[in-house]
């Protein structure tokens, strides 16, 4: 592989790197530190292009192709170590998108050809934490039906075991009609950038209310650790973080504002932004075809009133008897 000054290229270790370039009648290297730039060694041999160095984090290969003696590094490559990571499953449903009649949530913006192929977060004021937002939906992963179709995108956090207001990480992900975590490819596990140990994690959604686990979970690079919010023996930090139907637990509806709580009256309620969509005037209107927050049900249609209209979830969060009453997401 030529490498061309004064570019550094990163390889995985173990991968396999040629170094090209003229060759002298005299060769020597100076061998730095990737990161520091700091001198390290250099190969003392002459009539060689190459050499290589090991740093606490990296083994460096390069050659100045020169000639001259002593000559400055102008090419040279990384096998760089690879990020730790842990890996985890999961299962979470989303209130809102939740049809009690298939004992599924409803992919209706799958369907439709409104639900993004990149995250949406982003766009939101949401800011990923080691990277984490990247990635597009493939064809095949979003024109898969049944149970495990695609309902929308969600964020996965994980957090210090010793401060969980702090954000490690974080990673988006898709959720299946079933519940399932799943990571763009469709499988049912997601790798997340941080080296083994015990993080609280989190779950976050564009207009339900997020849930984090009560205490610190041990995870693992290389076993598998299942996160099922849907759980009621999964225990959550707060109080009623989860709405509870039965045994099985479900985010909370309504925070169109995404804002981490609901409101139904009072300033940056949730209610007034879904009659504004519609046009603010005829409440008996739709807004038909767009991926909105507003859209709390997620069945591809903005409605202030009438049958699965999206304002009443919103009342029904808070406690539907008192409208000035707020639920706010129990996440640090």
């Amino acid at each position: 592989l030529p490498l061309k000054p004064p570019a550094t290229n990163t390889f995985p270790l173990g991968s396999s790197v040629a170094l090209s370039g003229p060759i002298g009648s005299y060769g020597s290297l100076n061998v730095v530190d990737a990161t520091t730039g700091a001198l390290l060694a250099w190969s003392g041999v002459q009539d060689q292009v190459f050499a290589l160095a090991a740093s606490s984090t990296a083994v460096v290969a390069g050659g100045s192709f020169n000639a001259v003696y002593n000559y400055p590094v102008t090419h040279f490559a990384v096998l760089a170590p690879p990020v730790p990571s842990v890996v985890i499953s999961g299962s979470v449903y989303l209130h809102g998108a939740f049809d009690t009649g298939s004992g599924l949530m409803r992919d209706n913006l799958r369907s439709a050809g409104i639900l993004p192929y990149t995250e949406p977060y982003t766009a939101l004021g949401f800011a990923f934490t080691a990277g984490g937002g990247e990635g597009v939906i493939p064809s095949l992963v979003m024109s898969t039906t049944g149970s495990s179709a695609i309902v929308d995108w969600v964020v996965v956090e994980l957090r210090s075991g010793t401060n969980s207001a702090q954000v490690l990480c974080s990673r988006r992900a898709l959720l299946r009609r079933s519940g399932a975590l799943v990571d763009l490819n469709g499988q049912q596990v997601l790798r997340l950038p941080a080296p083994p140990g015990s993080y609280f994690v989190a779950i976050r959604h564009r207009n339900h209310l997020g849930a984090m686990s009560a205490s610190p979970i041990a995870l693992s690079s290389t076993q598998v650790t299942s996160i099922p919010f849907t759980f009621s023996s999964f225990l959550t930090y707060g109080t009623e973080a989860r709405k509870q139907v039965g045994n099985t637990m479900f985010l909370w509806p309504g925070d169109v504002t995404f804002d981490h709580q609901v409101r139904y009256t009072g300033g940056n309620n949730d209610r007034d932004p879904i009659l504004t969509a519609i046009g603010g005037i005829n409440p008996t209107a739709t807004l038909v075809g767009q991926y909105r927050g507003e859209d709390v049900n997620l069945d591809g249609t903005v409605k202030y009133a009438g049958a699965s209209n999206d304002r009443d979830i919103v009342l029904q969060t808070i406690g539907g008897s008192s409208p000035t009453s707020v639920r706010n997401e129990q996440v640090p």
